[in-house]
């Protein structure tokens, strides 16, 4: 299961290759929508973003410890699935309602049928065994008939087959424990010339034990090898695989019933398109507290590794930094409520370490830690409380660069937006200051105008997330008045959703940072930009290409009735496509940008095309809307021209171009060599897992203001050179 509390990098539990294997990344994108009301749009849908990604790899699991909403008991430990051998008639009721919902609300209009079933059945076995090394050729002879009758079964509130074959999955793997641990102390020949094939999709099930078995020697191998690489002598490369091998296991084995029905349902909805799920109620209040960018807890941030857990940072501000006494580095062995004796914890799953520690603000929690350094072991008990994250809000600094006539240097405001975030729930309570990326940015301009700023860079490189009413919010703050997107939904006529106020916040020259990363509402608010002609788009090529919107609609017990009345988690379904005022979509093809900049995320396949089953691209009737005309033709091609020739004689950006060859040259390498010299030669050339894994962590970096390095600095002097041919050509005075 991949855990999605919040926005940061998760550690796959596909267990197979997840550590033995390199680290390669998947990304897969993920959307939530509230509903709500804005007040400057006609239609009242609000769509709320989140991205989460899995990568196959040694990357920690890292999460905020968070309180929940108290939908269900606080460090409540569900049943393991492992130990449940039929589902609940609680599982039957959420199957059969999913199944109904999405076929109602889907924008495809596409029936629940035997094309579902068979994506289904595939997808659900890949969530366990992705390398196809578990499940054997005659484990699929044996569960064959669910390729064309999962679709009937869900709709009939059927999960059964989910037990099923996890059950086998479990089995399968414990079986082969002890061949892993064979191989892993096995005496590898490294002077053999052999290969290991690293893409699934060439790959079958094995046919036999002995097939199998020489699966599991060449990934060890393979494994032993990367260690190897890394510098890592013998024993101490076998004692890391033995002790992941463990690890892998045990979180599999403590899977709980709520994430098997999470998997089962996901598998079905995600073969609809790409962002369609079904959430179980942690999943869902945990997603919901980092769209407010709110929590209630200590306010400390944890990784797992090998079994143990480790404070990484401290939440300033938060109720363990007022406390003082937690440090990151510190492991956590053991937790215990108020007036309770602490329980070690180790080897237990970090997302069940979470909900030990969580709790409602006011409340304690004792922690038994051994301090980072050494020193005698402390039991400290600290009092929750609800903390504001600053962390990935909306950020602005001046920043100085190039010289205008009289000798001083152009300023400019660069204003970050992590995402777009909402607080819907302080909204629906009328809370009259009530978080929003939109006010955050409006006080922001407002700053950046009294100063006297030249002209406003605003990047949204990283923004991946967000709500669509704040994004048409933000994107009306730069045009007059104007429609802003069409809505296209399964039933009805397209509706407009458009600024209706008169007048800008900030009505000079205006550049917009994206890349491949920049996804679902910032896209709206770049389509938007460029669209109307009123600012200059920067970066990769183009955005990463989702026109979709999700609604959440929300799963309760039937049941239950007033205060009792409790969720059963909810159901994110793409419900709607948008457009943008021109009729063109961003479904696929994202928004071009006006001046590209080398990248190495740009030649990765990370964008919406790259997605299995999205939806695609469309296009609907024009609207009447009047141009800035901010940005022509011939002032493209000429900033083009000269941040070409810069980046072509900069030492770091012909750096760059080079490892983007190299990345394309290699790109689609899916055969790694198993002799050590051959292997050595490979890995020297070009390391493609290690590339992808610095782009990754480079895009989950979450910045608080300017970075000054060659990148941003082209960008700075990009607009230099548009605020100059504004000037010349009398836009600008």
């Amino acid at each position: 299961m991949n855990h999605r509390y919040f926005e940061f990098p998760v550690q796959s539990r596909l267990a197979d290759q997840s550590r033995l294997a390199p680290p390669r990344l998947q990304w897969m994108r993920l959307s939530n929508i509230p509903r709500g009301r804005s007040r400057l749009v006609r239609n009242p849908t609000m769509s709320y973003r989140c991205s989460s990604i899995q990568i196959c790899g040694s990357l920690a699991l890292v999460l905020y410890l968070l309180l929940f909403t108290a939908r269900y008991s606080f460090g409540q430990e569900l049943p393991r699935a492992n130990e449940i051998h039929a589902p609940s008639e609680q599982d039957r009721m959420i199957a059969k309602r999913v199944s109904e919902l999405i076929v109602k609300h889907h924008v495809s209009s596409h029936p629940m049928d035997d094309e579902i079933s068979l994506r289904a059945f595939d997808f659900f076995l890949r969530q366990f065994d992705p390398m196809k090394i578990y499940f054997t050729q005659s484990d699929l002879t044996e569960f064959r008939n669910l390729r064309d009758s999962i679709d009937d079964r869900v709709q009939q509130g059927d999960v059964q087959f989910a037990y099923d074959l996890f059950h086998r999955f479990l089995q399968r793997m414990k079986e082969s424990i002890s061949v892993i641990h064979e191989w892993i102390a096995f005496e590898h020949d490294f002077t053999l010339v052999e290969e290991l094939e690293l893409d699934p999709r060439l790959l079958d099930h094995p046919a036999s034990v002995s097939e199998s078995r020489e699966r599991w020697r060449k990934s060890i191998k393979h494994s032993l090898l990367k260690l190897k690489q890394e510098g890592k002598g013998s024993e101490e490369a076998r004692k890391i695989l033995h002790l992941r091998t463990a690890e892998d296991w045990n979180r599999w084995e403590q899977t709980d019933t709520v994430e098997l029905l999470e998997h089962c349902l996901t598998s079905i909805t995600k073969s609809f398109d790409p962002y369609s799920s079904y959430k179980g109620p942690r999943s869902q209040d945990g997603f919901n507290m980092a769209l407010r960018l709110e929590l209630q807890g200590i306010g400390a941030k944890l990784e797992s590794r090998e079994g143990a857990t480790w404070v990484t940072s401290i939440v300033p501000g938060g109720a363990a930094d007022r406390d003082g006494r937690l440090k990151p580095g510190d492991q956590i062995t053991a937790i215990g409520q108020e007036g309770e004796d602490p329980t070690p914890i180790q080897g237990k799953r970090l997302e069940d370490v979470v909900s030990m520690i969580r709790g409602q603000a006011g409340t304690k929690v004792r922690l038994t830690i051994e301090p980072n350094g050494g020193g005698v072991r402390q039991v400290l008990e600290i009092v929750r409380a609800q903390i504001q994250l600053q962390e990935g809000s909306v950020y602005g600094q001046v920043v100085n660069h190039g010289s205008k006539q009289n000798g001083e240097p152009y300023q400019f405001g660069w204003i970050g937006v992590p995402s777009f975030y909402r607080d819907s729930d302080g909204e629906r309570a009328n809370q009259p200051n009530f978080r929003s990326a939109t006010r955050d940015l409006r006080r922001i301009l407002l700053d950046m105008k009294g100063k006297g700023v030249d002209g406003i860079i605003l990047d949204l490189s990283k923004n991946d997330r967000g709500a669509l009413s704040e994004a048409i919010e933000s994107a009306s703050m730069f045009i007059d008045r104007g429609p802003i997107v069409q809505i296209k939904s399964p039933k009805g006529p397209l509706r407009t959703m458009e600024d209706v106020e008169p007048g800008t916040v900030w009505d000079g020259p205006l550049v917009v940072i994206t890349s491949k990363m920049s996804v679902s509402a910032s896209e709206v608010f770049a389509g938007v930009i460029r669209t109307y002609e009123r600012g200059l788009i920067v970066g990769d090529p183009h955005t990463h290409g989702k026109g979709t919107v999700q609604s959440i609609l929300e799963i309760d017990d039937p049941n239950a009735m007033g205060d009792r009345k409790r969720s059963f988690g909810a159901l994110k379904v793409s419900s709607q496509q948008f457009f943008l005022a021109d009729g063109s979509s961003t479904q696929s093809q994202g928004v071009p940008s006006d001046i590209v900049l080398p990248s190495i995320a740009a030649v990765m396949k990370t964008g919406e095309s790259e997605l299995e089953f999205a939806m695609p691209a469309s296009q609907v009737p024009p609207l009447d809307f009047e141009r800035d005309a901010m940005v022509q033709a011939t002032q493209r091609e000429k900033l083009q021209q000269h941040s070409t020739a810069r980046c072509q004689a900069d030492i770091e950006f012909a750096k760059r171009l080079s490892q983007i060859e190299a990345y394309k040259k290699h790109r689609d390498d899916h055969v790694v060599r198993l002799n050590e010299i051959q292997f050595r030669i490979q890995a020297n050339e070009f390391d493609k897992s290690k590339m992808e894994d610095a782009v990754f962590t480079e895009f989950q970096r979450v910045d608080s203001g300017f970075q000054s390095n060659f990148y941003n600095r082209e960008i700075l002097q990009i607009s230099v050179d548009y605020l100059q041919m504004l000037k010349s050509n009398g836009s600008l005075k």
